[in-house]
């Protein structure tokens, strides 16, 4: 889900203060957050810095671990049928909210009935469209939400009926859009039910405190059924926007884990050895086009800025950080999967531009006309810096003129769900080990997760295709040739495939790389 491209704290000293008092046996965890979270609503987020928050609240059926791991969670086992259209999950009787109440089957009916209801407006409810009646649930064309194939026969036992077998359902299952809802609490208090003292959650921390554009305060829940796992009293989520200032937070103790600078990067292996962490992930950097408005609703436009963009020098030069550069949307490391990259990939360079300024001028475009574009990004040092070398990549070659335009994360966010954009800096890291993760959002139907306003029928065909196929080769198959259909077609420019440096304290035990990136905090500890 995780949308995603990438995010002062005044508030520091005053909670710091709060601490005071405090038995000194208690461990507190604090980590760099890169923004504000648009919201704690588990479906009403679908970008990766809102989700980490969300991973340490709730729990699903089953909940993605610090080794990128899919495992049970408020489901203990589950049943698949022969077909692979039936699924039974059997719950643990001993999961409780944190108010302490049972948390049963009717808590998740409810959760998937409200996060396909139109009226929640959840970004990423095309994930569960292979669930029965979810499309037209949300589509609009079924009012009766008892039409959904999710179904409680019992306090303890959740069945979910499928129109394809969807072999990645666990994977699905642990993303906040599937996670049980409190419905008492949402009744009561509205959008405002996710608000300290009043948010009922159900995972291995609560809510404590919320200081806006400063810290999220969570403590362990003791109702949590895992709760003698838990080892770290508190986490403090500190918004942190600038990676410098989450590198010298760190270098002065205050962070136990956060971002790094490219920069630093060299300095780092150096003094830093036993703290740095450059992991990679599956994770895919690209530029959004949309196109459903002009000029970039011609292809050839974005194969010719696509062809012109060097992805060797940002990685190299202008970004460094251990990136490989992309030309295809899915990343190396999916199981069985062959990545396809652009035909044009094999292309000299001289030949490759020689063939992007032959696009670009069959387009209308020339010096005496040349292409005037947008792109839009967070603020970031890192996205400036990559961003004006882009643009004067396009400058250099085709002549185009793109003006580069930051904002704060949300704002981008909120544009480019909303198509008022050309050209937006995004990415996506992998929900799950599987290519459906990345291709999924470029449906027709995708809804607002579909930013490039992509629409192909070839390419929904052979996505349908694919649901329908039980062969895992014979599926991979498929999903390949949907990936060649973007590659041609070019909505997106990928730029590279990511890595996410970070600092981690010594003193932290249960930290694991994994290509998902995900480092809940109840699989940490504070070594002895």
């Amino acid at each position: 889900m995780r949308g995603r491209y990438g995010f002062v704290c005044g508030g520091v000293l005053l909670a710091a203060s709060l601490l005071i008092g405090v038995a000194q046996a208690e461990t507190v965890f604090r980590r760099g957050h890169q923004a504000e979270p648009e919201s704690l609503d588990p479906q009403k987020v679908d970008s990766a810095e809102e989700t980490n928050i969300l991973l340490d609240l709730f729990d699903g059926l089953t909940r993605i671990n610090g080794q990128g791991q899919i495992i049970p969670a408020v489901a203990r086992s589950w049943d698949v049928a022969p077909d692979g259209l039936t699924w039974t999950f059997h719950l643990r009787p001993e999961a409780k909210w944190s108010d302490g109440t049972p948390v049963v089957a009717a808590d998740f009916v409810y959760g998937f009935r409200r996060a396909v209801d139109p009226s929640t407006a959840a970004n990423y409810v095309s994930i569960l469209y292979e669930i029965v009646g979810a499309r037209a649930i949300s589509d609009g064309k079924e009012k009766d939400l008892t039409q959904l194939g999710v179904t409680a026969p019992d306090a303890h036992t959740i069945k979910i009926a499928l129109t394809e077998p969807t072999a990645f359902l666990p994977g699905v299952l642990a993303l906040p859009i599937a996670y049980p809802m409190p419905r008492a609490t949402i009744e009561a208090n509205g959008a405002q039910w996710t608000r300290p003292g009043k948010i009922v959650s159900n995972g291995a921390y609560k809510l404590d405190g919320w200081e806006p554009q400063q810290e999220i305060r969570l403590v362990r829940n003791p109702e949590y059924w895992n709760a003698a796992s838990v080892k770290i009293d508190v986490a403090r989520w500190l918004v942190v926007e600038s990676d410098e200032t989450a590198f010298k937070r760190f270098r002065a103790g205050e962070l136990d884990f956060s971002r790094i600078p490219v920069t630093e990067m060299p300095w780092a292996r150096k003094n830093l050895a036993d703290e740095l962490h450059p992991d990679v992930n599956m994770w895919t950097a690209y530029i959004i086009l949309n196109t459903a408005k002009a000029p970039l609703s011609d292809p050839r436009l974005r194969q010719a800025l696509a062809m012109t963009l060097d992805r060797e020098t940002l990685a190299d030069k202008v970004d460094p950080h251990g990136e490989v550069p992309a030309y295809g949307l899915i990343p190396p490391g999916m199981p069985g999967y062959n990545q396809q990259p652009p035909d044009w990939v094999a292309l000299s360079k001289p030949d490759r531009l020689a063939r992007a300024k032959a696009l670009y001028a069959e387009a209308g475009y020339g010096p005496d006309k040349p292409l005037k574009l947008e792109l839009i990004y967070p603020t970031t040092e890192g996205s400036r810096r990559t961003t004006s070398a882009m643009a004067g990549m396009w400058k250099q070659a085709l002549g185009a003129e793109v003006t580069v335009t930051n904002e704060e994360n949300q704002v981008v966010l909120s544009q480019t769900r909303r198509h008022d954009f050309q050209m937006s800096l995004y990415g996506w890291i992998a929900d799950y080990p599987d290519p459906w993760t990345f291709l999924s959002i470029f449906q027709s139907d995708a809804g607002d997760l579909n930013t490039s306003a992509y629409n192909n029928p070839e390419f929904d065909k052979l996505l349908n295709q694919a649901k329908e196929t039980v062969d895992p080769p014979a599926r991979l198959k498929l999903l390949e040739a949907a990936e060649r259909l973007v590659s041609h077609d070019m909505p997106i420019i990928p730029m590279y495939y990511d890595v996410r440096p970070y600092l981690v304290s010594t003193r932290l035990d249960g930290y694991h790389a994994n290509p998902l990136d995900v480092h809940p905090t109840q699989d940490l500890a504070f070594k002895p």
